[in-house]
């Protein structure tokens, strides 16, 4: 999808993207779909005749955002909503690849470990209960001992190592646009109404 470069695109003032002189131009129908969930996230002013398409404040949030615009518009959801720290760790999570393991000769000892994060009606929680766990370890061991032990309850450990990095990288970019986790937890509600402003299609 190219939400992302039209976003770019947009916010340095290049013109109709569907106009734009790319060397190897996109499909059409990528720029309009891109365009399309945009509008969708609020990103985009209404069109105007004559006029090359702007962004709202939203918009210019989101561009300062190093992720896709979907899980951009999530996080600043989360601020309005009072659910930033969750928020960002599982838009980081939703960036890569599913930290947990399940080995085809070992899938129910993995199933039975990671049960442990099982947030009943909410596998976005779950992903919290298992960042918070982590992070607990992290700060009780050496990294040495931290990877043996992601080793042992089929979590993997340069993933885990990816994801900090990630969630550290958005949270910085985060505040430089005034979303700043709060100090209490927040409501299941409140965490899945920020992640669905993302996903509303």
């Amino acid at each position: 999808n190219l939400a992302a470069v039209i976003l770019q695109m947009i916010n340095l003032g290049l013109g109709d993207v569907e106009e734009f002189g790319f060397i190897d131009p996109p499909d059409t129908r990528s720029v309009r779909d891109g365009i399309a969930l945009l509008d969708e996230l609020g990103a985009l002013a209404p069109e105007r005749a004559g006029r090359p398409r702007r962004l709202t404040r939203t918009g210019r949030r989101l561009v300062r955002l190093p992720i896709d615009p979907r899980l951009g518009r999530m996080v600043i959801e989360a601020d309005r909503r009072g659910c930033v720290r969750e928020v960002l760790v599982i838009a980081a999570a939703l960036s890569l690849q599913d930290v947990r393991e399940r080995p085809e000769d070992q899938r129910a000892e993995a199933d039975a470990l990671h049960r442990r994060f099982d947030v009943p009606g909410s596998d976005l929680l779950s992903l919290v209960r298992l960042w918070d766990h982590v992070e607990d370890r992290r700060r009780a061991l050496s990294w040495n001992r931290l990877r043996r032990e992601c080793r042992d309850e089929h979590l993997n450990f340069l993933r885990i190592r990816e994801w900090r990095d990630l969630h550290r990288q958005l949270a910085q970019a985060a505040r430089k646009v005034g979303v700043v986790p709060g100090e209490e937890e927040a409501g299941a509600d409140d965490v899945h109404r920020a992640v669905l402003a993302g996903l509303l299609s």
